[in-house]
């Protein structure tokens, strides 16, 4: 029994050591904390700087063909030869398609013989008639026969003509869907046809930005289908505002002799409006919105404070602020979500480009 309290006495006394041990290091904590305070939070700034910058639009649209046309035939028949090659360049009037026309031919060359002999009757006619050999009524029926053989002849003419198949304009043609030889139907597809040089640019832009721009105005757009950046220049505005959309479709055209763009080809474009001078820029990370407006912490005196601002137009990578900022700001791009207004920071300045 002696030796069980020997024990625990023994225990109280080494518990009652380790408390008093903990709450000693406890006061020297506080009591550094105290004198050193709390530690700045850690960010990264931007310093706001002024710079001339170009108001732009940013619109997407679609590649289409300076002029575009289905090669079809006006007659059912059968196909006597297709005279392209697909996918080549054609100039305006380049035969493209014969079909069988013997028939209206013989039909043609009767005619014309009908014709010799219905003028040869009627300058008889017209003899006799000068002497009285004959009436009036009958010079006049045999110069009405002559007439009807030459409407006759120019009906098969037209129809002959309608057989033989020609480019309507410069460009390049597609893929044949028919093969010579085989009779189709009046209205049949053959081929398609379009000039791609110049090529048509087609977007739309909201409403509001429809007094800014002209039919002068040059436009810079990117496929994907080629590299590079293109220009084209405004030709025509749609008259009406889409009623669904509020916005108003626009043509520009481009030069593509090169024949690198493609009709149906979507566009990134982007339309310039004005120069704005002194234009202030933020990266976008740094704009904080809020249901009263939109915010944006900067640095005055080693502390944070929030500022309101009015944005104006952006890109990708940046904002402009129209109200709130002044240059030389420092505008916190990193920490945003912890920061409170009046915390110490310690800001490491970082270059910003808005390129």
């Amino acid at each position: 029994m002696k030796i069980g309290r020997l024990l625990l006495l023994l225990a109280l006394i080494i518990t009652g050591i380790i408390l008093f041990v903990n709450k000693c290091t406890n006061k020297s904590d506080v009591a550094s904390n105290g004198q050193n305070g709390p530690q700045p939070l850690m960010v990264n700034g931007y310093i706001v700087r002024t710079q001339d910058i170009d108001e732009m639009i940013y619109a997407s649209g679609t590649l289409l063909a300076q002029e575009e046309v289905e090669i079809r035939n006006e007659i059912a028949g059968k196909i006597s030869a297709i005279l392209f090659k697909e996918g080549s360049k054609i100039n305006k009037g380049e035969l493209l398609v014969t079909m069988y026309d013997d028939d209206l031919q013989a039909q043609l060359k009767k005619l014309k013989v009908q014709k010799e002999l219905a003028e040869t009757t009627k300058e008889r006619q017209k003899d006799l008639l000068s002497i009285n050999g004959i009436s009036q009524q009958d010079y006049e029926l045999s110069l009405n026969q002559l007439n009807i053989i030459l409407a006759d002849i120019e009906l098969i003419q037209a129809q002959i003509s309608k057989t033989k198949i020609t480019a309507p304009f410069n460009g390049v043609i597609g893929l044949k869907s028919v093969s010579a030889g085989a009779n189709i139907p009046a209205n049949t597809k053959i081929a398609t046809m379009q000039e791609i040089d110049p090529i048509k640019l087609e977007f739309a832009i909201p409403e509001k930005y429809r007094p800014m721009i002209t039919e002068q105005t040059e436009v810079n757009f990117t496929t994907e289908s080629t590299e590079g950046i293109f220009t084209g220049k405004i030709y025509a505005f749609e008259p009406k505002i889409d009623l669904a959309t509020r916005t108003l479709l626009v043509r520009a055209l481009c030069s593509n002799s090169k024949f690198d763009l493609y009709p149906g080809a979507f566009a990134n474009i982007e339309i310039p409006l004005k120069q704005v001078n002194h234009a202030i820029l933020i990266p976008t990370q740094s704009l904080v919105p809020e249901l009263k407006g939109q915010k944006v912490f900067v640095v005055r005196n080693d502390k944070a404070e929030k500022i309101s601002v009015l944005t104006g137009m952006r890109n990708d990578s940046s904002i402009q602020i129209t109200s709130g900022l002044r240059e030389g700001d420092t505008v916190l791009t990193t920490g945003i979500m912890q920061v409170r207004p009046g915390m110490s920071l310690q800001v490491n300045v970082k270059s910003y480009s808005n390129n």
